[in-house]
């Protein structure tokens, strides 16, 4: 390959070529530690699908409904003011300020490592199950983490549960699921999302508390009616839960795919006269001021379309972003510091498609084993030759 006259511009492409080799090493490394961690976890999320068997009305129910409330702010929140990269401590108070004003949906999310989205939406997704399910309050009578086959535990359902194996004692596992169970309550106490009965400090403190409303408000939870307008619930199949796919996907990538459901029953609801009638756009504006998604979150569309949840439609064929690209290696700016215009760099948007028809058809792409399709689609992105090899390769 003959170098360009202007070496200034083949010295910029040289340090592309070697962001780019080292973002896919470091893209491999992510989804190694993603694949142990599923594998980790498979004993508990097939627990998890074995225990929903024992819900009332398992064979019944044929959808979940989640408040928009959850989902999207009912206004859209102020745009974002630019903050100098240098200035940390800004930084953090906009950090702080941002993840404060999100939606329950993205503030959950947004939580290092906590299992506390998927618990929620385990909570919500039983709640439908019981026989007077839609417009009454739900009673939580369920054990946090006792093991009972008959009637599952919260644990359980939330794929938390614990073999014993390689050491693991039965007074070990037992406090490993207490801690699990109840980092997972906590997370969800401090958003509002339950309630805590029990006395601060005391034994039993995370007993039977109560489920609160997905619109972040603190009222008793109960389950939106069969004719909830769609301008205030989201419908999702329910494969999605039956089938393991809020235990599978990441934070970010349930965030992604319930805001795409949101905005394209949004957009469905208004005059279009574009040219992609069966597709949205989700501009940086849209992302920031209603969904509080994070860059991270907007790059995980690209997993969801390797795991044929939705479709993506680059108008823009040459544009760097590969389907495992972390945020920090789109943009090397510090984590939500960027500005619209510097986000977007005046490029067109990615068209998506959620298609919610086929979602609900005999071929829906929820009704698969979500861990299967997850851990087959990683298994090759995990592999990534380094720079030093490639650059031996003739």
């Amino acid at each position: 390959m003959t170098p360009p006259a202007n070496e200034t511009t083949w010295a910029k492409l040289e340090r592309r070529v070697s962001w780019r080799l080292g973002a896919d090493v470091h893209n491999a490394e992510r989804i190694r530690r993603r694949l142990q961690d599923l594998q980790a976890r498979q004993h508990g999320i097939d627990r998890a699908l074995t225990s929903y068997r024992t819900l009332d009305h398992f064979n019944d129910v044929t959808e979940l409904r989640i408040r928009t409330d959850f989902i999207a702010l009912p206004k859209n929140r102020d745009a974002r003011t630019p903050v100098p990269p240098t200035d940390h401590d800004a930084l953090t108070a906009a950090r702080r300020s941002d993840r404060a004003s999100r939606p329950p949906l993205t503030r959950l999310s947004a939580i290092p490592g906590s299992r506390a989205l998927p618990t929620y939406l385990t909570m919500l997704a039983v709640a439908h199950y019981r026989p007077d399910a839609g417009g009454t309050k739900y009673i939580n009578d369920r054990p946090n983490s006792a093991l009972n086959p008959a009637y599952p535990s919260w644990l359980e359902l939330s794929g938390l549960y614990q073999r014993i194996d390689h050491g693991l004692t039965p007074t070990v596992r037992t406090r490993r699921h207490r801690r699990a169970i109840n980092a997972a309550l906590a997370n969800l106490d401090e958003h509002n999302l339950i309630a805590l009965t029990g006395v601060p400090g005391a034994a039993g403190r995370y007993d039977q508390f109560r489920l609160l409303s997905d619109n972040g408000r603190e009222g008793d939870y109960t389950v939106p009616g069969e004719r909830t307008p769609g301008r205030s619930a989201i419908r999702l199949p329910a494969q999605f839960f039956t089938r393991g796919w809020h235990l599978v996907l990441t934070p970010s990538e349930i965030a992604m795919l319930l805001a795409l459901i949101d905005w394209t029953g949004y957009l469905s609801r208004a005059p279009r006269a574009t040219s992609h009638e069966n597709s949205v756009g989700m501009p940086e504006v849209v992302r920031w001021r209603r969904y509080g998604l994070s860059r991270e979150a907007y790059a995980s569309v690209r997993m969801l379309e390797l795991f044929n949840l939705v479709t993506v439609t680059e108008p823009m064929p040459f544009r760097a972003l590969t389907p495992q690209t972390p945020r920090e290696d789109i943009d090397p700016a510090p984590a939500e510091d960027a500005t619209p215009a510097r986000e977007e760099n005046q490029r067109e948007t990615l068209r998506l498609t959620y298609d919610a028809e086929n979602a609900f058809s005999a071929s829906s792409p929820f009704d698969r084993p979500a861990f299967d399709v997850v851990t087959e689609v990683l298994g090759p992105l995990s592999y990534a030759l380094d720079e030093a090899t490639l650059r031996s390769l003739p």
